[in-house]
């Protein structure tokens, strides 16, 4: 390990947190990212760098850079206030909703375990997702255990299906946003927009996940309602 290999490992963790920089259009990020994944000393000094802001580094991919994750204390980490600001829900209920949406597009696009170690895009569109959502609610329908007052994974599945699939604005094509179809396109907008999912040049309505995107869901694939969507999906293909 080179004396100026933490200034360097810091260079490329400010560089892997700033989502206009790419490695593929900036030559200093390429080289940092390069380094990364071929000197086990710098790599080491990066996720030596990481550890004191709440990083941790879960791989690296060519096109965006280092994938990093958060601890609860880090000043990255996303809070829920900060998921309240950009979707605006006004309502418990909606909030599930969006919390559902988040993990059935993370199941849709790894439906087993093994999904985790195979390589390569998944593509989706809204439509999809919420199809996917729906069977899974469907099969779990009276399964249901009493969890007092805390809600449960097949409580939130069915405050999802409570609500319609597809609404549209009188006299328009646009869909409302009250119906889960627009969430589920508003979450993939979302996570295009941070480099989870990437938009079909030819199709808009048309996503393909990332490296990055794969490499966070496996760390939450415990998540409770994860797993109920895995259980229901299972089910319903038995």
């Amino acid at each position: 390990m080179r004396p100026d290999d933490f200034v360097a490992a810091n260079r490329l963790l400010a560089l892997s947190l700033d989502r206009s920089s790419r490695p593929g259009a900036d030559p200093d990020h390429r080289e940092l990212l390069a380094r990364f994944r071929t000197d086990p000393g710098y790599a080491s000094a990066v996720r030596l760098a990481a550890e004191p802001l709440g990083l941790r580094v879960l791989g690296a991919d060519p096109q965006l850079g280092l994938v990093l994750d958060t601890t609860a204390s880090s000043p990255f980490s996303l809070r829920s206030d900060d998921l309240q600001r950009d979707f605006k829900w006004t309502s418990a209920n909606e909030r599930v909703i969006y919390g559902v949406v988040f993990v059935g597009i993370a199941t849709y696009c790894f439906p087993t375990a093994s999904s985790f170690s195979e390589s390569g895009a998944r593509h989706l569109t809204a439509v999809e997702v919420d199809d996917w959502i729906r069977k899974a609610a469907e099969s779990t329908q009276g399964s249901a255990e009493p969890t007092g007052d805390q809600i449960g994974p097949e409580d939130a599945l069915m405050t999802y299906v409570a609500e319609k699939a597809v609404s549209h604005n009188k006299g328009s094509d646009a869909l409302r946003q009250d119906c889960t179809v627009y969430k589920v396109g508003r979450v993939l907008r979302w996570l295009a927009d941070r480099g989870f999912m990437a938009r079909d040049a030819s199709d808009k309505e048309r996503f393909r996940s990332t490296e990055r995107f794969r490499l966070h869901v496996r760390e939450v694939a415990a998540n409770a309602v994860f797993q109920a969507l895995i259980d229901a999906t299972i089910a319903e293909a038995n």
